[in-house]
């Protein structure tokens, strides 16, 4: 998994609802195991098609603050704004 906070979860209550409940096209007794390849195959599917919302959020913040960053340091000395702290940004709005 990406991550192994809340993504897992997620993928677990999914787990249990499929569990819970068959199409009724045969007994769930009937149920297989999956092949180690299309188990690989579904892990890596899930690994990387998750997204930790939270790291991401963090990411663009920081392009946003080196970007406005950078804008300020093009300017003028005089011109130049209180310097933005991305540890501060980030408390900010977490």
């Amino acid at each position: 998994m990406s991550s192994a906070d809340g993504s897992q979860h997620a993928w677990l209550g999914l787990l249990k609802w499929s569990l819970a409940y068959c199409d009724g096209t045969r007994p769930s007794s009937a149920t297989t195991e999956m092949k180690k390849e299309d188990l690989e195959f579904l892990q890596k599917v899930m690994e990387e098609g998750i997204i930790n919302e939270g790291d991401r959020m963090k990411s663009i913040l920081r392009e946003i603050t080196d970007s406005i960053q950078s804008h300020l340091e093009v300017g003028e000395p005089e011109e130049k704004e209180e310097e933005f702290d991305e540890e501060e940004l980030l408390d900010i709005f977490q």
